[in-house]
């Protein structure tokens, strides 16, 4: 773990500190010295609110798929978006059952 030099902060705060913690020149460790303060609510994932708005996009992608015009209703446009997610993940572990066979050399490995 690499600290970076101190620096002059106006602000009267202690040296070479951002907001209590030392400063890393190393991102990953800055992450982890932030993480290890934040404790997720049970049943929420590590960072819920860091990558809110990227499933958000995510799960649109869907819901655009199901329905291009907009002319569906949204309960309907929902439940259709949910089994074309359904079906894309679906889609995802087959994929990586084959690739993980393939790697074993197993029979049934297919392209």
């Amino acid at each position: 773990m690499s600290l970076s030099p101190p620096v002059e902060n106006p602000q009267g705060a202690q040296p070479g500190l951002t907001r209590g913690v030392p400063r890393l020149d190393d991102p990953r460790t800055a992450r982890h010295a932030r993480q290890h303060r934040r404790s997720p609510p049970v049943g929420e994932g590590i960072r819920p609110g860091r990558t809110a708005r990227a499933r958000a996009a995510f799960l649109a992608r869907f819901e655009r798929e199901a329905d291009p015009d907009g002319a569906l209703d949204p309960a309907e446009r929902a439940r259709r978006a949910e089994h074309l997610r359904r079906a894309h993940f679906k889609r995802l572990a087959l994929a990586s059952s084959r690739a993980r066979t393939a790697r074993k050399g197993g029979r049934d490995a297919v392209a």
